[in-house]
């Protein structure tokens, strides 16, 4: 019985002490496994999208930057040419309100029927004063009879 109870112990004994050993064995079996199932997976996506589809032909990969190459190239063209002709539009409304503003000093009633803004403006800014001292020299020469003087005075822009 004594010797029972030895090899009990003993067996016992080994099988403490085996098993963190036995334990670590099968842990790094499965790592291994995984390992090994991730490493065919990488080995398979990158024969798939880094190895031309076949002779002539690109990768895949390289498909799809080219792709994203091209929209983003083009996003970018026609931004640029939205922005050139904006400010193409906005040089030709600058000349165009400057144009009307001189021919609305020039010629203030032309400016008056046929001008923008500018050349309304400017049109009024001339006939008034060409006007103002016609007037002003109508009330001084007593032309109102009534004893009022009729004078207008022009002074800095008009208000628009």
């Amino acid at each position: 019985m004594f010797i029972a109870a030895l090899f009990l112990c003993a067996f016992v004994s080994i099988a403490v002490l085996s098993f963190p050993i036995i334990i670590n064995h099968v842990i790094r079996r499965i790592i291994d496994q995984k390992q090994a199932d991730i490493e065919a997976k990488i080995a398979e996506l990158s024969a798939t999208w880094l190895e031309p589809a076949g002779e002539g032909k690109s990768s895949r990969l390289a498909e799809v930057f080219d792709l994203a190459g091209k929209t983003v190239g083009s996003a970018a063209a026609r931004s640029i040419m939205q922005n050139l002709k904006s400010d193409e539009g906005h040089v030709a409304m600058v000349a165009n309100g400057l144009a009307d503003e001189i021919q609305g000093k020039q010629n203030p009633l032309l400016g008056l029927l046929a001008g923008r803004k500018r050349g309304k403006g400017a049109a009024v800014m001339k006939l008034a004063e060409m006007l103002g001292p016609m007037i002003q020299n109508m009330g001084q020469g007593g032309g109102s009879g009534n004893g009022h003087e009729t004078g207008v005075s022009v002074k800095g822009r008009l208000n628009r």
